[in-house]
């Protein structure tokens, strides 16, 4: 598993909330562990809060080690909504909050969170390179 390039600031605004557009409520975080980083391993949580987020990151870092409820963290990521497929569509379309641990990374820098080419599997970044 790899780290994410995204922004971490609010997944999307409020607004689309109340008018319906993200009728599954569900927001994109990235979870991982605090004292190892999100460059050590990250995984994408979809959830309808940030407590309910580090359950899925508290569960995720019980399985990479000894992780304890301090030691996991998430953060709410800010213009991913292409990470959104990466979700079991199912579970996203019934609003069911739950975590992809490997996601679909950049086959340069091993980074998910930028868009992916679906066919070189380069991320917009490398791709630029």
């Amino acid at each position: 598993m790899s780290g994410c390039a995204c922004g971490f600031n609010s997944c999307l605004p409020s607004n689309l909330i109340k008018e319906g557009k993200m009728k599954h409520g569900l927001k994109i975080y990235m979870g991982y562990s605090y004292f190892d980083s999100p460059e050590s391993g990250a995984a994408i949580i979809f959830a309808h809060t940030a407590k309910e987020a580090k359950q899925f990151s508290f569960a995720l870092n019980q399985d990479w080690g000894d992780g304890e409820w301090t030691d996991s963290a998430v953060r709410l990521l800010s213009g991913c909504d292409h990470l959104y497929e990466q979700a079991d569509q199912k579970m996203l379309a019934d609003g069911i909050a739950h975590m992809v641990d490997h996601p679909v990374v950049c086959s340069v820098c091993e980074l998910w969170g930028l868009p992916i080419d679906p066919k070189t599997r380069i991320c917009v970044n490398c791709s630029e390179e």
